[in-house]
């Protein structure tokens, strides 16, 4: 018998709210079409099925509707034990700022950055094995995603918590991916 010569696989879980996933993720594990969603982890794995097919890289989608940061660090534990990832890819935060301002107060950027600078220097600690990269959120404007009256209050909010999740990466030394700016190239293309 030939012993398998292949590199050990390297899975990069994408963990997010809704942008991550874009109506894929564990919902819809068992139909292949479906499981990464129509969302940042499917253009990755189009990339990587475009260029380099056989590669040793695995895309696994673990975004979940209404992630906020303190949900998203509630299920780490159990998503580092489970899934063995190599690199993790964070987009999450959006719904942070939704249900600060459906609570009717403002995004506390300055609270966000610290706790998720927090949740990132305990992951390292705990598996200084598994790389982590940041992504910025984007909001593209539809008639139903915001109230008008509401959308400028609502921006301000999404640059501030950019800001935060810039100054994380910067911080920790960590990639950040604007996605916003990746996902209008894609559509551009």
């Amino acid at each position: 018998a030939v012993a398998d010569r292949r590199p050990p696989l390297f899975r990069v879980i994408f963990e997010g709210d809704m942008t991550t996933f874009g109506f894929g993720g564990e919902f819809f594990e068992n139909d292949a079409n479906l499981n990464l969603g129509q969302s940042f982890a499917y253009l990755a794995e189009a990339k990587r099925n475009r260029y380099n097919p056989h590669s040793n890289l695995q895309f696994i989608n673990y975004g979940e509707v209404d992630t906020t940061l303190k949900v998203l660090m509630d299920r780490w534990h159990i998503l580092y034990k489970n899934r063995r990832p190599c690199m993790v890819s964070l987009l999450v935060g959006i719904d942070d700022v939704v249900q600060a301002r459906k609570k009717g107060g403002t995004f506390d950027a300055s609270q966000y950055e610290s706790t998720l600078t927090a949740a990132l220097q305990e992951m390292r600690t705990d598996r200084p094995d598994i790389g982590a990269m940041l992504c910025t959120v984007a909001v593209f404007k539809t008639r139903s995603s915001i109230v008008e009256d509401q959308y400028d209050g609502f921006m301000r909010d999404v640059a501030a918590l950019n800001a935060a999740i810039s100054a994380t990466a910067s911080k920790l030394r960590l990639p950040l991916v604007d996605f916003a700016k990746r996902f209008q190239q894609e559509f551009d293309r």
